[in-house]
């Protein structure tokens, strides 16, 4: 049970990681997975959630100052005043 505990617990340190590597992250996904555990779920569904939340936000980033020809565009609305 123990041995179970830190392998979870280091797994969930890996796939929250930033600076470590995509392969790293994907493997820790994959083997959290395999724990039939509510804290491994958690550790899975927060870091979708992150992702989600980011790809909302480089979404938002890109359509509001990224996009020149779209009417929000924060380049747009700056010409005008």
């Amino acid at each position: 049970m123990g041995d179970d505990l830190q392998r979870h617990k280091a797994l969930k340190r890996i796939l929250l990681d930033r600076k470590a590597s995509l392969a790293e992250r994907d493997d820790a996904a994959i083997d959290l997975g395999d724990f039939d555990d509510p804290e491994a779920l958690d550790a899975l569904m927060e870091i979708a959630v992150r992702r989600i939340l980011y790809w909302h936000l480089v979404g938002n980033l890109l359509r509001l100052f990224g996009n020149p020809t779209h009417p929000e565009c924060y380049w747009n609305t700056m010409r005008i005043q």
